[in-house]
């Protein structure tokens, strides 16, 4: 009893925390956002995207996206309610899912909402890892919905590092940030396993790339 009087507990506390130490952290910042128009118009129709980021870079962009409906996909680990809760305290609703286990499934959710024309966030080398690497989830989204992946990174001119698997980065207060946005990409209703495998890697070497010009933006 006293181990799920304190699980309740957390699960109401640090989201509420959290949420408030972002808001906070996050009104000091100078964010600088860079290609996103041209992305999204290079998709050439009004229609709904998924954003791909690496999990350690994923806490500038918390307010980035507030003003539009968007669903982000979050793991059924046990970390994950924390992370739901906080979700949607900071504006954005949520699917429960993971990129890790080559799905959509928890996704089929998801894929029902951005066929519906809503956005969604992914992290598609979280909620486990391994970092920087790009799970075949996040592709077959792009594949039954049609709708096209725009790759997303975020750099600091001064974070802290965390010792984490992601290196999860949190800015200093105060600092200069920049949101770097890609060209889309696009996955063939019909792509083949090795088409599939071609455009994972793509978009692995994208996010990959964006993200050492984000890091170097300030130097």
């Amino acid at each position: 009893m006293k181990m799920r009087f304190l699980d309740r507990l957390s699960l109401s506390i640090i989201p509420f925390l959290g949420y408030y130490l972002i808001l906070l952290l996050g009104r000091t910042w100078r964010v600088t956002t860079l290609g996103r128009k041209e992305a999204e118009s290079a998709a050439e129709e009004k229609t709904s995207f998924i954003y791909a980021l690496w999990h350690g870079r994923m806490l500038p962009l918390a307010l980035l996206s507030r003003n539009r409906p968007t669903y982000v996909l979050v793991s059924q680990h046990r970390d994950g309610e924390l992370a739901s809760r906080l979700a949607h305290r900071l504006g954005f609703k949520t699917v429960r899912g993971s990129s890790t286990r080559g799905g959509v499934k928890g996704s089929q959710d998801l894929l029902r909402k951005v066929s519906s024309g809503f956005d969604a966030v992914i992290m598609p080398d979280g909620p486990r890892g391994p970092a920087r690497k790009v799970q075949l989830g996040i592709l077959r989204l792009a594949q039954l919905s049609g709708r096209p992946i725009i790759p997303v990174t975020v750099g600091a001119s001064r974070h802290v590092t965390l010792k984490s698997w992601d290196s999860f980065i949190i800015p200093k207060p105060f600092s200069r940030c920049i949101v770097k946005f890609g060209q889309p990409l696009r996955v063939h209703p019909k792509a083949s396993p090795q088409h599939l495998e071609e455009k994972r890697i793509e978009l692995e070497h994208c996010l990959n790339t964006m993200t050492q010009d984000a890091d170097a933006y300030f130097n």
